[in-house]
């Protein structure tokens, strides 16, 4: 199952590719409930990298969703027209996130999990869309590392970035006040094959 999953999200033809948004999400429990949305599917334009969410209800847990959000990927903007900015794309895909998973809805609280592309500013931390990573706060939820470690998860020691990239936090787990979670050990590892 797990086979047949990675192998659709890394190897399907790109004209399947929105269907995942390159993203997947694993559990030890059953998920029910599984959708998959894009932030763009309705405007009449063809993303270069698609964003969205994988979403599903785990037993025990709630709803768990997985998102990568737009990055500022050029210095000059090139994305859907309806936009001038990535800093409209990006806080439009996070208000889609928060209409659709409210931190206050009724039953269990979901989870955001991703590549949200945003964080704060601080002494050894640079902004990434700022506005979106307080829009989450101000909507109720909360990034327990963000609160407890706060270490750059998008550094230039990461051999990924080619040494370009300025520290900051971008990836989170967004639970709210009701959501018991705790951060008790951060383990960074990136393994590279010759």
């Amino acid at each position: 199952m797990i086979d047949q999953r990675v192998q659709e999200c890394s190897l399907t033809p790109t004209d399947n590719y929105a269907s995942t948004h390159g993203l997947l999400l694993l559990s030890k429990h059953p998920l029910k409930n599984k959708t998959s949305h894009s932030y763009h599917s309705n405007l009449n334009y063809v993303e270069l990298l698609t964003r969205g969410y994988l979403a599903a209800e785990v037993n025990g847990l709630g709803p768990i969703v997985c998102t990568h959000l737009t990055t500022a990927l050029l210095s000059s903007y090139f994305g859907p027209p309806e936009f001038t900015t990535y800093e409209q794309l990006h806080e439009n895909e996070t208000q889609q996130l928060l209409h659709t998973f409210p931190a206050n809805r009724d039953g269990t609280p979901p989870i955001l999990i991703g590549d949200f592309n945003h964080g704060p500013q601080s002494v050894r931390l640079v902004a990434e869309f700022p506005a979106s990573h307080e829009m989450m706060l101000q909507s109720g939820y909360s990034s327990p590392y963000m609160n407890e470690v706060g270490l750059c998860t998008w550094c230039s020691q990461n051999p990924l970035t080619g040494n370009t990239s300025k520290p900051s936090v971008v990836d989170h787990v967004y639970v709210t006040n009701e959501t018991a979670v705790s951060v008790s050990g951060v383990k960074v590892g990136i393994a590279i094959n010759d």
